[in-house]
């Protein structure tokens, strides 16, 4: 079963009208799927703007892995065939079967862990392909996808040339370089080869690194440094980038050449705004050293959207409004990975660029 990640930067970005291409190629070449998210998503109309929502459509057979309320909220007949315990607001993930085709409404996983369960559970069902629906705020649980694919556009950042080096640092950081280790492993702390033996000093896991967490670290790593000791630095999950300036101040002289490792780049574009977490990537690189991940995903495709909610104050109601067609493609062209609007493309050329198969 391979496992592909759809994440919107924002709301109306076309995560959903991404993510309905590819079941309908996927229809189309009589693919068995499975289908969940990352929160709650199917609502016919956004509730901020009041605009019209894509909502999927779900054919006879497909698996859906949802919070067991939306089954009543959905036009799909669903067939319950277990309930995986797994507890949200609108109450437990049940695995289904869509027994006669219609609109589905799917709230799924929070968390990592729970999302390994469901796939875990998905896997009896052999689908070929497994979408996770997802969104760039609430995307820590898509590290347990085989490769994301990231919707964008003009209601995101209606500037082409903004949203054109947001995306692109972005990419960035998915494609950090995975890191290698030592003996000693991976876990959060620093590790340094002296006496011509290796050491480690561990940081509390699932620590979050802030300003004043960097100056310690910082303390921690200088203390136990000699000239010209070689190693790497292991940091846990979320830290900021502020966190990393005060680090740098104070050790960059003498770390000149180690790696600094980061647990996935999911983690890292969670910690900070895409645009900071370039500008860190840049820094440390400047400073001669190497950002690396412990563990990465690979960014399979960015598809575009011009459209963008436009309040109308008179009126007092948002109005669809677009940018020209094919302006985002023109100002990502640098960008080394497939860009493209689906709605212009098509629902085969977006699955023969992100899925292959």
């Amino acid at each position: 079963m391979k496992v592909i990640g759809i994440a919107g930067t924002a709301k109306n970005t076309g995560k959903t009208t991404t993510t309905a291409a590819l079941l309908q190629e996927g229809y189309r070449r009589h693919r068995k799927m499975a289908i969940t998210s990352i929160g709650y998503d199917g609502e016919e109309l956004d509730n901020v703007t009041g605009l019209p929502k894509p909502r999927l459509w779900l054919e006879k057979g497909t698996i859906v892995a949802t919070a067991r309320k939306c089954l009543a909220l959905s036009s799909a007949d669903i067939q319950v065939l277990e309930d995986s315990s797994i507890k949200t607001a609108l109450g437990t993930i049940v695995i289904g079967k869509v027994a006669t085709e219609g609109l589905v409404v799917i709230a799924g996983p929070n968390k990592a862990f729970e999302l390994v369960r469901v796939k875990k559970l998905l896997e009896k069902y052999k689908p070929n392909l497994l979408f996770v629906d997802g969104a760039l705020n609430r995307m820590a649980p898509m590290i347990e996808t085989d490769g994301l694919i990231l919707a964008t556009g003009a209601a995101r950042q209606i500037d082409p040339a903004l949203l054109a080096l947001e995306t692109s640092e972005i990419s960035t950081a998915f494609r950090l370089p995975l890191a290698y280790f030592s003996k000693l492993g991976n876990q959060p702390g620093f590790v340094y080869w002296q006496d011509n033996h290796w050491h480690v000093k561990p940081l509390a896991q699932n620590l979050l690194i802030t300003s004043a967490e960097g100056e310690e670290l910082a303390e921690l790593v200088s203390s136990n440094l000699k000239e010209g000791t070689k190693g790497y630095i292991n940091l846990p999950g979320l830290v900021t980038t502020k966190a990393i300036d005060k680090f740098l101040e104070k050790t960059a002289d003498q770390i000149k050449g180690w790696s600094i490792h980061f647990r996935d780049p999911v983690s890292l574009l969670l910690s900070s705004s895409p645009r900071e977490v370039g500008q860190m990537i840049e820094m440390i690189q400047e400073k001669g050293l190497k950002a690396k991940v412990r563990r990465k995903i690979p960014l399979l495709a960015v598809t575009v959207n011009p459209f963008f909610p436009e309040y109308d104050a008179g009126a007092q109601l948002y109005r669809s409004r677009f940018l020209p067609k094919g302006l985002l493609e023109s100002r990502m062209y640098k960008l080394p990975l497939p860009v493209f609007d689906v709605k212009r493309k098509g629902a085969l050329y977006l699955w023969r660029k992100s899925i292959g198969f």
